[in-house]
Protein backbone atom coordinates (compact mmCIF):
# COMPACT_ATOMS: atom_id res chain seq x y z
CA UNK A 1 0.00 0.00 0.00
CA UNK A 2 2.82 2.42 0.86
CA UNK A 3 4.38 1.89 -2.58
CA UNK A 4 1.05 2.55 -4.31
CA UNK A 5 0.49 5.79 -2.34
CA UNK A 6 4.02 7.02 -3.06
CA UNK A 7 3.68 6.24 -6.77
CA UNK A 8 0.31 7.96 -7.12
CA UNK A 9 1.53 10.88 -5.01
CA UNK A 10 4.59 11.34 -7.17
CA UNK A 11 2.38 11.51 -10.24
CA UNK A 12 0.01 13.99 -8.57
CA UNK A 13 2.90 16.31 -7.70
CA UNK A 14 4.88 15.71 -10.87
CA UNK A 15 4.96 19.40 -11.81
CA UNK A 16 5.74 20.88 -8.40
CA UNK A 17 8.56 23.41 -8.09
CA UNK A 18 11.77 21.58 -7.25
CA UNK A 19 13.87 24.58 -6.28
CA UNK A 20 13.52 28.08 -4.93
CA UNK A 21 14.68 30.74 -7.38
CA UNK A 22 17.29 33.20 -6.14
CA UNK A 23 17.60 31.33 -2.86
CA UNK A 24 20.10 33.80 -1.39
CA UNK A 25 17.58 36.63 -1.65
CA UNK A 26 14.59 34.49 -0.59
CA UNK A 27 12.70 36.41 2.11
CA UNK A 28 9.49 34.64 3.19
CA UNK A 29 7.17 36.84 5.23
CA UNK A 30 5.20 34.04 6.89
CA UNK A 31 6.76 30.71 7.88
CA UNK A 32 5.09 27.65 9.43
CA UNK A 33 6.80 24.75 11.20
CA UNK A 34 4.72 21.57 11.42
CA UNK A 35 5.46 18.85 13.97
CA UNK A 36 3.16 16.37 15.65
CA UNK A 37 4.39 13.64 17.97
CA UNK A 38 6.33 13.43 21.19
CA UNK A 39 8.05 15.87 23.51
CA UNK A 40 11.44 14.78 22.20
CA UNK A 41 10.35 15.17 18.58
CA UNK A 42 9.43 18.81 19.18
CA UNK A 43 12.47 19.62 21.34
CA UNK A 44 14.79 18.33 18.62
CA UNK A 45 13.41 20.96 16.23
CA UNK A 46 14.36 23.92 18.45
CA UNK A 47 17.93 24.42 17.12
CA UNK A 48 16.43 24.62 13.62
CA UNK A 49 13.91 27.15 14.89
CA UNK A 50 16.67 29.36 16.32
CA UNK A 51 18.52 29.30 12.99
CA UNK A 52 15.38 30.15 10.99
CA UNK A 53 14.67 33.14 13.24
CA UNK A 54 18.26 34.37 12.90
CA UNK A 55 18.09 34.11 9.09
CA UNK A 56 14.61 35.69 8.84
CA UNK A 57 14.39 38.08 11.83
CA UNK A 58 11.40 40.02 10.45
CA UNK A 59 9.34 36.99 9.38
CA UNK A 60 6.22 35.84 11.20
CA UNK A 61 7.12 32.33 12.39
CA UNK A 62 4.29 30.10 13.59
CA UNK A 63 4.41 26.51 14.86
CA UNK A 64 1.66 23.94 14.30
CA UNK A 65 2.00 21.32 17.04
CA UNK A 66 -0.11 18.68 18.74
CA UNK A 67 -1.63 19.63 22.10
CA UNK A 68 0.35 16.86 23.80
CA UNK A 69 3.74 18.52 23.20
CA UNK A 70 2.77 22.17 22.88
CA UNK A 71 4.04 23.17 26.34
CA UNK A 72 7.61 22.43 25.18
CA UNK A 73 7.61 25.56 23.00
CA UNK A 74 5.13 27.68 24.97
CA UNK A 75 7.70 30.28 26.07
CA UNK A 76 9.94 30.10 23.01
CA UNK A 77 10.90 33.65 21.96
CA UNK A 78 11.53 32.64 18.33
CA UNK A 79 7.85 31.80 17.73
CA UNK A 80 5.16 34.37 16.99
CA UNK A 81 2.16 32.07 17.33
CA UNK A 82 1.58 28.48 18.42
CA UNK A 83 -1.30 26.70 16.71
CA UNK A 84 -2.34 23.54 18.55
CA UNK A 85 -4.57 20.68 17.47
CA UNK A 86 -5.91 17.47 18.96
CA UNK A 87 -3.84 14.69 17.41
CA UNK A 88 -6.78 12.29 17.70
CA UNK A 89 -8.25 13.96 14.61
CA UNK A 90 -5.31 12.46 12.70
CA UNK A 91 -5.28 8.99 14.29
CA UNK A 92 -9.07 8.65 14.13
CA UNK A 93 -9.26 10.21 10.66
CA UNK A 94 -11.79 12.89 11.63
CA UNK A 95 -11.96 14.44 8.16
CA UNK A 96 -14.29 17.28 9.15
CA UNK A 97 -11.93 18.54 11.85
CA UNK A 98 -8.88 18.06 9.62
CA UNK A 99 -10.62 20.13 6.94
CA UNK A 100 -11.34 22.84 9.49
CA UNK A 101 -7.66 22.88 10.53
CA UNK A 102 -6.64 23.21 6.87
CA UNK A 103 -8.99 26.17 6.48
CA UNK A 104 -7.48 27.84 9.55
CA UNK A 105 -3.94 27.42 8.24
CA UNK A 106 -4.87 28.52 4.73
CA UNK A 107 -6.16 31.87 6.01
CA UNK A 108 -2.68 32.73 7.30
CA UNK A 109 -1.19 32.54 3.79
CA UNK A 110 2.22 31.12 4.63
CA UNK A 111 5.04 31.43 2.08
CA UNK A 112 7.12 28.58 3.46
CA UNK A 113 6.55 25.46 5.57
CA UNK A 114 9.05 23.18 7.27
CA UNK A 115 7.27 19.81 7.34
CA UNK A 116 9.05 18.11 10.22
CA UNK A 117 7.02 14.89 10.25
CA UNK A 118 8.22 12.10 7.97
CA UNK A 119 4.78 10.83 6.90
CA UNK A 120 3.53 11.74 3.42
CA UNK A 121 0.23 12.94 4.92
CA UNK A 122 1.86 16.05 6.37
CA UNK A 123 3.44 17.13 3.10
CA UNK A 124 0.06 16.71 1.43
CA UNK A 125 -1.54 18.62 4.31
CA UNK A 126 0.84 21.57 3.79
CA UNK A 127 0.01 21.56 0.09
CA UNK A 128 -3.73 21.60 0.80
CA UNK A 129 -3.10 24.59 3.07
CA UNK A 130 -1.90 26.49 0.01
CA UNK A 131 1.69 26.86 1.18
CA UNK A 132 3.83 27.55 -1.89
CA UNK A 133 7.14 26.14 -0.68
CA UNK A 134 7.30 23.00 1.45
CA UNK A 135 10.57 21.68 2.82
CA UNK A 136 10.59 18.26 4.46
CA UNK A 137 11.82 14.69 4.42
CA UNK A 138 11.71 11.88 1.91
CA UNK A 139 11.36 8.59 3.75
CA UNK A 140 11.62 6.06 0.95
CA UNK A 141 9.36 8.02 -1.39
CA UNK A 142 7.03 9.72 1.09
CA UNK A 143 8.27 13.24 0.37
CA UNK A 144 6.43 13.53 -2.94
CA UNK A 145 4.36 16.56 -1.85
CA UNK A 146 7.36 18.61 -0.72
CA UNK A 147 9.29 20.94 -3.00
CA UNK A 148 12.64 20.22 -1.34
CA UNK A 149 13.59 17.15 0.67
CA UNK A 150 16.28 15.70 2.88
CA UNK A 151 16.57 11.94 2.41
CA UNK A 152 15.66 10.10 5.62
CA UNK A 153 16.94 6.60 6.32
CA UNK A 154 17.19 6.59 10.12
CA UNK A 155 20.97 6.31 10.30
CA UNK A 156 21.62 9.65 12.05
CA UNK A 157 20.49 11.65 15.05
CA UNK A 158 16.98 13.03 14.47
CA UNK A 159 18.11 16.53 15.44
CA UNK A 160 20.78 16.42 12.73
CA UNK A 161 18.17 15.55 10.12
CA UNK A 162 16.14 18.57 11.20
CA UNK A 163 19.18 20.82 10.89
CA UNK A 164 19.82 19.55 7.36
CA UNK A 165 16.49 21.02 6.26
CA UNK A 166 17.90 24.50 6.86
CA UNK A 167 20.78 23.84 4.45
CA UNK A 168 18.31 23.43 1.61
CA UNK A 169 17.68 27.18 1.70
CA UNK A 170 21.20 28.24 2.62
CA UNK A 171 20.83 28.38 6.42
CA UNK A 172 23.58 26.99 8.62
CA UNK A 173 22.60 25.73 12.08
CA UNK A 174 25.62 26.65 14.17
CA UNK A 175 24.33 25.59 17.59
CA UNK A 176 22.57 22.25 18.14
CA UNK A 177 21.67 22.87 21.78
CA UNK A 178 17.97 22.14 22.35
CA UNK A 179 15.96 24.98 23.86
CA UNK A 180 13.38 24.75 26.64
CA UNK A 181 12.57 28.15 28.08
CA UNK A 182 11.71 28.13 31.79
CA UNK A 183 9.92 30.96 33.56
CA UNK A 184 11.31 32.77 36.60
CA UNK A 185 8.43 31.32 38.65
CA UNK A 186 9.38 27.77 37.74
CA UNK A 187 13.03 28.35 38.60
CA UNK A 188 11.94 29.75 41.95
CA UNK A 189 9.81 26.62 42.42
CA UNK A 190 12.86 24.42 41.75
CA UNK A 191 15.06 26.41 44.14
CA UNK A 192 12.49 26.02 46.91
CA UNK A 193 12.08 22.32 46.11
CA UNK A 194 15.82 21.75 46.47
CA UNK A 195 15.98 23.77 49.68
CA UNK A 196 13.26 21.66 51.28
CA UNK A 197 14.20 18.23 49.95
CA UNK A 198 17.94 17.95 49.40
CA UNK A 199 19.36 16.21 52.47
CA UNK A 200 22.38 14.45 50.97
CA UNK A 201 25.35 15.54 48.91
CA UNK A 202 23.75 14.80 45.54
CA UNK A 203 20.30 14.77 44.00
CA UNK A 204 19.53 12.25 41.24
CA UNK A 205 16.44 12.27 39.02
CA UNK A 206 14.89 9.00 37.85
CA UNK A 207 12.02 8.60 35.33
CA UNK A 208 10.70 5.02 35.57
CA UNK A 209 7.58 5.65 33.44
CA UNK A 210 6.95 7.58 30.25
CA UNK A 211 7.46 6.03 26.80
CA UNK A 212 3.94 7.12 25.81
CA UNK A 213 3.24 9.38 22.85
CA UNK A 214 0.07 10.33 20.98
CA UNK A 215 -1.09 7.23 19.15
CA UNK A 216 1.66 5.03 20.58
CA UNK A 217 2.55 3.35 23.88
CA UNK A 218 5.96 1.71 24.14
CA UNK A 219 6.26 0.02 27.51
CA UNK A 220 8.94 -2.15 25.91
CA UNK A 221 11.35 0.79 26.25
CA UNK A 222 11.16 0.63 30.05
CA UNK A 223 13.72 -1.47 31.95
CA UNK A 224 12.29 -3.89 34.55
CA UNK A 225 11.43 -2.24 37.87
CA UNK A 226 13.88 -4.56 39.61
CA UNK A 227 16.77 -3.10 37.61
CA UNK A 228 15.77 0.47 38.35
CA UNK A 229 15.44 -0.54 42.02
CA UNK A 230 18.95 -2.02 42.02
CA UNK A 231 20.26 1.25 40.62
CA UNK A 232 18.32 3.43 43.07
CA UNK A 233 19.23 1.34 46.10
CA UNK A 234 22.89 1.73 45.26
CA UNK A 235 22.76 5.49 44.72
CA UNK A 236 20.36 6.40 47.52
CA UNK A 237 23.12 5.79 50.05
CA UNK A 238 24.71 9.08 49.01
CA UNK A 239 22.04 10.83 46.93
CA UNK A 240 18.44 11.93 47.25
CA UNK A 241 16.42 10.12 44.59
CA UNK A 242 13.64 12.13 42.89
CA UNK A 243 11.10 10.23 40.83
CA UNK A 244 9.83 12.30 37.92
CA UNK A 245 7.01 11.90 35.43
CA UNK A 246 3.41 12.76 34.65
CA UNK A 247 0.30 11.58 36.48
CA UNK A 248 0.17 8.66 34.03
CA UNK A 249 3.49 7.46 35.48
CA UNK A 250 2.23 7.27 39.07
CA UNK A 251 1.81 3.50 39.06
CA UNK A 252 5.35 2.96 37.72
CA UNK A 253 6.78 5.22 40.41
CA UNK A 254 4.84 3.52 43.19
CA UNK A 255 5.98 0.07 42.03
CA UNK A 256 9.59 1.24 42.02
CA UNK A 257 9.30 2.90 45.44
CA UNK A 258 8.08 -0.39 46.95
CA UNK A 259 11.29 -2.09 45.83
CA UNK A 260 13.57 0.57 47.30
CA UNK A 261 15.21 0.27 50.69
CA UNK A 262 14.74 3.96 51.48
CA UNK A 263 11.88 6.22 50.49
CA UNK A 264 12.47 8.34 47.36
CA UNK A 265 11.04 11.80 46.76
CA UNK A 266 8.10 10.94 44.52
CA UNK A 267 7.13 13.94 42.39
CA UNK A 268 5.34 12.07 39.60
CA UNK A 269 2.18 13.91 38.61
CA UNK A 270 2.88 16.74 41.05
CA UNK A 271 4.65 19.20 38.74
CA UNK A 272 4.10 20.81 35.38
CA UNK A 273 6.51 19.91 32.60
CA UNK A 274 8.25 23.25 33.00
CA UNK A 275 8.60 22.74 36.76
CA UNK A 276 10.04 19.28 36.10
CA UNK A 277 12.56 20.83 33.72
CA UNK A 278 13.54 23.39 36.35
CA UNK A 279 14.07 20.62 38.93
CA UNK A 280 16.05 18.60 36.38
CA UNK A 281 18.32 21.59 35.89
CA UNK A 282 19.18 21.34 39.59
CA UNK A 283 19.90 17.60 39.54
CA UNK A 284 23.47 16.33 39.65
CA UNK A 285 22.48 13.39 37.47
CA UNK A 286 19.43 12.12 35.59
CA UNK A 287 18.84 8.49 34.59
CA UNK A 288 16.07 7.23 32.35
CA UNK A 289 15.24 5.13 29.33
CA UNK A 290 14.20 6.66 25.98
CA UNK A 291 11.43 9.04 27.00
CA UNK A 292 10.49 12.73 26.92
CA UNK A 293 12.30 13.71 30.11
CA UNK A 294 15.52 12.35 28.64
CA UNK A 295 15.39 15.07 25.97
CA UNK A 296 14.38 17.73 28.49
CA UNK A 297 17.37 16.82 30.68
CA UNK A 298 19.59 17.33 27.63
CA UNK A 299 17.99 20.72 27.00
CA UNK A 300 18.73 21.65 30.64
CA UNK A 301 22.35 20.43 30.23
CA UNK A 302 21.98 17.95 33.09
CA UNK A 303 24.50 15.06 33.14
CA UNK A 304 22.57 11.93 32.25
CA UNK A 305 22.65 8.21 31.60
CA UNK A 306 20.28 6.99 28.88
CA UNK A 307 19.18 3.35 28.85
CA UNK A 308 18.22 2.08 25.39
CA UNK A 309 16.39 -1.08 24.35
CA UNK A 310 14.36 -1.36 21.12
CA UNK A 311 14.90 2.21 19.87
CA UNK A 312 18.16 3.32 18.31
CA UNK A 313 20.48 5.52 20.40
CA UNK A 314 21.97 6.74 17.12
CA UNK A 315 18.60 8.27 16.23
CA UNK A 316 17.29 9.33 19.61
CA UNK A 317 19.99 9.61 22.29
CA UNK A 318 21.12 13.15 23.20
CA UNK A 319 24.69 13.62 22.04
CA UNK A 320 26.12 14.30 25.50
CA UNK A 321 24.26 11.50 27.27
CA UNK A 322 26.16 8.43 28.43
CA UNK A 323 24.33 5.66 26.58
CA UNK A 324 23.96 2.12 27.84
CA UNK A 325 22.29 -0.01 25.19
CA UNK A 326 20.66 -3.43 25.49
CA UNK A 327 23.11 -6.29 25.03
CA UNK A 328 20.57 -8.27 23.02
CA UNK A 329 18.42 -7.05 20.13
CA UNK A 330 15.06 -8.41 19.04
CA UNK A 331 14.40 -9.41 15.43
CA UNK A 332 11.78 -6.68 15.00
CA UNK A 333 12.94 -3.67 16.96
CA UNK A 334 11.77 -0.12 16.31
CA UNK A 335 12.02 0.71 12.57
CA UNK A 336 11.99 3.97 10.60
CA UNK A 337 8.19 3.84 10.38
CA UNK A 338 7.79 3.62 14.15
CA UNK A 339 6.78 -0.04 14.14
CA UNK A 340 8.02 -2.44 16.80
CA UNK A 341 7.38 -5.86 18.30
CA UNK A 342 5.04 -5.43 21.27
CA UNK A 343 6.63 -8.54 22.81
CA UNK A 344 10.13 -7.11 22.52
CA UNK A 345 12.28 -8.08 25.52
CA UNK A 346 15.66 -6.57 24.61
CA UNK A 347 15.52 -3.86 27.31
CA UNK A 348 15.65 -6.67 29.90
CA UNK A 349 19.27 -7.33 28.87
CA UNK A 350 20.39 -3.84 29.90
CA UNK A 351 23.57 -3.95 32.03
CA UNK A 352 22.40 -2.10 35.13
CA UNK A 353 25.68 -2.80 36.95
CA UNK A 354 27.43 -0.78 34.26
CA UNK A 355 24.89 2.01 34.76
CA UNK A 356 25.71 2.01 38.49
CA UNK A 357 29.42 2.18 37.75
CA UNK A 358 28.96 5.10 35.33
CA UNK A 359 26.67 6.92 37.76
CA UNK A 360 29.22 6.63 40.56
CA UNK A 361 31.93 7.96 38.25
CA UNK A 362 29.82 10.94 37.21
CA UNK A 363 29.12 11.76 40.86
CA UNK A 364 32.75 11.11 41.82
CA UNK A 365 31.74 8.42 44.31
CA UNK A 366 34.29 5.83 45.41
Amino acid sequence: MRLVINTLGSLAFLFKKRKIKEINSFEPKRILLIRSGSIGDVLMTTPLLVAIRKRFPKANIDYLVGEYSSSIIMNNPDINNIITFDENIIFKKKLGEISQLISTIKKNRYDLAFVLDKSWQWGAFASLCGIKYRIGFDRKGEGFANNLNVDFDGTKYELEYNNELAKLIGIEVKDSQMQFNISKEDRNFANEFIRKNKKKEFIVGIAPGGAKNPGQTMDVKRPPRSKYARLCNELIKEADIVLLGSKDDKESAEELAKLMKDKPIDMTGKMTLSQSAAVLEKCDLFISHDTGLMHIAAAMKTPQIALFGPTSPIRFAPRKAYVIAAEQKCKQCYDIYGKFDKDCKCIESIDIENAIKVARNILNLK
